[in-house]
C-alpha cells in the first residue's frame, strides 16, 4: 500500500470512528444521567475506571454507536411503513428513502445522471440504476473524495446523535407516566425531555442538508468534467464498462 493509500484509509477510519464513537459515548452519558444521583454517582465512577484502565470503555461506546446505526434503520424502515398508510402520509418526517427521492429530482443530479448513462456499457436490460449506485460510479471518476466522506461523515453523526435524543426523550416520557422504583431511574422535567426532542428536530435537518452535500458533489463534479469535454480542454472520457448483478432485495 502506497503512503497515499494509507494515508486515505486513515482518514476514512477516523471519519467512521468519529460517526459511532461519539453518538455511543453519548447515549452512555445519558444513560448514566437517566438515574437518580446516588445511582450515578455509583455508575459514573464504573464508567471512569473503565476508561481510566483500558480501552474497553471506548469499545463499549463504538459498539452502541453501531447498535444506535442499526435502530437508525429501524427507525427509517418504521416510517416509511407508516407513511404508506393515508392518513399518516402527511408525516413530516423525512426517511432517507425520502432524501434520496428529492436528491434525485435535482435537475443537476438528472443531468449527471444522463452523462454517466452515455458512458456506462451495463448489463442489466432494465437499465435501473439506484442512486447511490450513479454516486459510486461518479466518484470513482476522481481521486479527491475526502469532502464527500467528511459530509457522508457529519450527516451519519447528526443521524445517530438524533437516535439518542429520540430514544432517550420516548423513556424519559414514558418513565413520567409510569415509573419502576426498583431501578431508580431519575424523574427529569418534562421540559427536558421536549428540548431533547427539538434538538432530535433540528439535527435531523443537518443530516438531510449534509446528506444533500454528500451526493450533490460527485454528480457536480460530473457536470464540470463534461462542460471541460465540451470545451475542448480534456479527451473524451472511455466507456466505463459495469457488470450489474440484479438482485431482489426485500425492503
Amino acid at each position: 500500500m502506497t503512503l497515499e493509500g494509507f494515508l486515505n484509509a486513515a482518514k476514512e477510519f477516523f471519519f467512521d470512528l468519529l460517526g459511532y464513537l461519539i453518538p455511543g459515548f453519548l447515549m452512555l452519558v445519558l444513560f448514566v444521567f437517566s438515574f437518580t444521583y446516588d445511582n450515578s454517582i455509583h455508575i459514573w465512577e464504573k464508567f471512569g475506571k473503565l476508561f481510566d484502565s483500558s480501552i474497553l470503555g471506548l469499545v463499549i461506546a463504538y459498539v452502541l454507536g453501531y447498535m444506535i446505526y442499526g435502530l437508525a434503520i429501524m427507525r427509517d424502515r418504521f416510517f416509511d411503513e407508516i407513511k404508506k398508510w393515508k392518513l399518516l402520509s402527511w408525516f413530516p418526517y423525512k426517511t432517507e428513502k425520502d432524501v434520496l427521492l428529492d436528491i434525485s429530482k435535482r435537475s443537476g443530479v438528472q443531468k449527471a445522471i444522463e452523462i454517466l448513462n452515455k458512458q456506462l456499457t451495463i448489463i442489466d436490460p432494465a437499465n435501473n440504476l439506484k442512486l447511490n449506485e450513479y454516486r459510486s460510479i461518479a466518484m470513482s471518476q476522481f481521486e479527491d473524495n475526502q469532502m464527500i466522506y467528511l459530509f457522508r461523515m457529519r450527516s451519519d453523526l447528526a443521524k445517530h446523535s438524533a437516535v439518542v435524543f429520540w430514544i432517550y426523550s420516548l423513556i424519559g416520557f414514558i418513565n413520567l407516566i409510569y415509573t419502576y422504583e426498583p431501578l431508580g431511574i431519575n424523574k427529569h422535567p418534562w421540559y427536558i425531555y421536549l428540548t431533547l426532542l427539538f434538538a432530535a428536530f433540528f439535527l435531523d435537518k443537518t443530516r438531510i442538508a449534509f446528506m444533500g452535500y454528500s451526493f450533490s458533489i460527485p454528480f457536480s463534479k460530473v457536470l464540470g468534467k463534461a462542460e471541460k469535454n465540451k470545451a475542448g480542454k480534456e479527451t473524451k472520457n472511455d466507456p466505463i464498462e459495469i457488470h450489474v448483478i440484479q438482485e431482489k432485495i426485500r425492503d
